[in-house]
């Protein structure tokens, strides 16, 4: 079905298809009854009014339009995919991403919390709950076909005055990925030799290397059947472009918070070198 498109301000008109235009849902059986309506046509009441039945709905719960209503693309690919932005102050925004960490925690645990553990506790116990320091911010991918959000990065700027607001301790990888406990756990190396090499590195670190500003990779997530396909490479490239304004960092200025055994190899393999910066 056809729709003309009129700009009031401009001498400018559109032909476009309707139905790729809204999202629909198709309504099963046994409720089409409830979406049901009378129509007389021509407007004569004085006939016998049609019944018809909603076999699709728009914008239903799972409406592509209204989920990312507020969204801020930065970047856009051939088959529909986009990287997007989550403002904090966007709350159906920020109820979709609460969603997506329910899922993150499953592969990544639970966000680290930025306050003493022994005087919050209770606030510990229930990250659910929790709310993102403000100074974070969220980037996601979103996949083209789906719409659902299959890659997800939350990332911080490490300046000078921040890293000392926060209490952060940057520090090269002086050991290597073997340095790293859980990359020791997820790949069986845990003989005494290495446990003690590991230790003898973490004991004796050289001297930080790098300079501030960099990119503070909190937490990096990518669904595994997206795995291996530069979802995340993407993705962080996207944020290195868009952190900070005007600046474009390079992939030696990210620093990666708490990595995973994968997340390790990725850190790795996207700075190219062993002893990225961790904090």
């Amino acid at each position: 079905m056809g729709v003309l498109l009129k700009f009031r301000q401009k001498k400018i008109a559109i032909v476009a298809d309707i139905e790729s235009i809204f999202h629909q849902v198709r309504v099963p059986d046994k409720d089409r009854d409830i979406l049901s309506f009378l129509w007389w046509s021509n407007g004569d009441w004085s006939q016998p009014p049609k019944e018809y039945w909603m076999t699709v709905q728009l914008f239903r719960a799972t409406s592509s339009v209204s989920r990312w209503r507020n969204q801020k693309i930065l970047e856009e690919y051939f088959d529909g995919s986009r990287i997007i932005e989550i403002p904090q102050d966007d709350r159906i925004g920020m109820a979709s991403f609460h969603r997506l960490s329910e899922v993150m925690a499953r592969d990544l645990g639970y966000d680290r919390p930025t306050y003493d553990i022994s005087k919050h506790f209770g606030r510990f116990c229930d990250n659910l709950n929790d709310q993102l320091p403000p100074y974070v911010r969220i980037f996601v991918f979103v996949e083209g076909k789906k719409k659902t959000a299959v890659g997800c990065c939350l990332a911080e700027e490490l300046t000078v005055a921040s890293v000392q607001q926060h209490g952060y301790n940057l520090q090269r990888l002086t050991g290597g990925l073997r340095s790293l406990l859980s990359w020791r756990i997820q790949t069986g190396l845990m003989d005494g030799a290495n446990a003690s090499t590991a230790s003898a590195t973490e004991k004796s670190p050289e001297k930080p290397s790098f300079q501030l500003p960099l990119c503070g990779i909190r937490r990096l997530w990518v669904s595994p059947r997206h795995r291996r396909q530069k979802t995340a490479t993407n993705l962080v490239d996207c944020v290195l472009k868009n952190l900070y304004y005007l600046t474009h960092l390079t992939r030696e200025q990210v620093a990666f918070s708490e990595p995973t055994a994968d997340g390790a190899g990725f850190a790795k393999s996207y700075t190219g070198r062993e002893d990225f910066v961790i904090y």
